[in-house]
Formats: C-alpha cells, sequence, structure tokens
C-alpha cells in the first residue's frame, strides 16, 4: 500500500543518493516490480522459499546457520529445512510443518 511505496521511495533515494532528485512514488506495484529488479541484479535471494505472509530470515555465526520462521497465515505451511527445530527438539529431515501464527527456529545442520 502506501506505507510500502514510501519506504521504498525512501529506500531508493538511500539507494541512488543525491544524484537522482528526480525519484518519484509510484504504484506499489511498481515500487515492488523496481525492489524486484534491484534484488535481481544485486543477486540478492530469500533465505528459503516461502509462500506469502510467512517470514522467513536465516542468520550466520561464522560455519553455523539458524533458520528464523514466522507464520502470519491462518494456514499450516512447509518450508525446507535440515536441523533440530529448537523450540520443540523435533527433528526436520528435508521439511519443517510451521502451523498458522507459530513460529520456529532451525539450527541447521553444517553441510
Amino acid at each position: 500500500g502506501p506505507e510500502t511505496a514510501t519506504r521504498m521511495v525512501s529506500c531508493i533515494r538511500s539507494y541512488i543518493g543525491k544524484s537522482s532528485p528526480s525519484v518519484r512514488a509510484g504504484s506499489a506495484s511498481s515500487a515492488d516490480r523496481l525492489v524486484a529488479r534491484l534484488l535481481a541484479e544485486a543477486d540478492v535471494r530469500p533465505a528459503a522459499s516461502a509462500p506469502p505472509g510467512v517470514e522467513v530470515v536465516r542468520r550466520r555465526d561464522g560455519d553455523r546457520t539458524w533458520l528464523f520462521a514466522i507464520n502470519h497465515t491462518d494456514t499450516e505451511v512447509r518450508l525446507p529445512a535440515y536441523g533440530v527445530e529448537l523450540l520443540t527438539g523435533g527433528h526436520c529431515a528435508g521439511e519443517l510443518a510451521l502451523p498458522a501464527g507459530e513460529v520456529a527456529v532451525v539450527r541447521e545442520d553444517r553441510t
């Protein structure tokens, strides 16, 4: 919505700098297309494949990684994961089942 477009323009202005004072807000979809293009050009990829409404972040410390997932939807989702889910102690052997409205933290297996 408008808040997303405003945040995007701020980020774009920061990214482009003072050399381009002509940056204007467009529709949210145009901001989404621009962000997708910038991310692709920078070779930025998501931490894991996730459907809309599911946040996924990967944190790294040396050779150790953790996958944090938050399901904001009203349905269970399945995410690719290998390791130990630290909140339940369960093992993820390729897939994490994340119930609606729940969170998970997976200490990923070292590869």
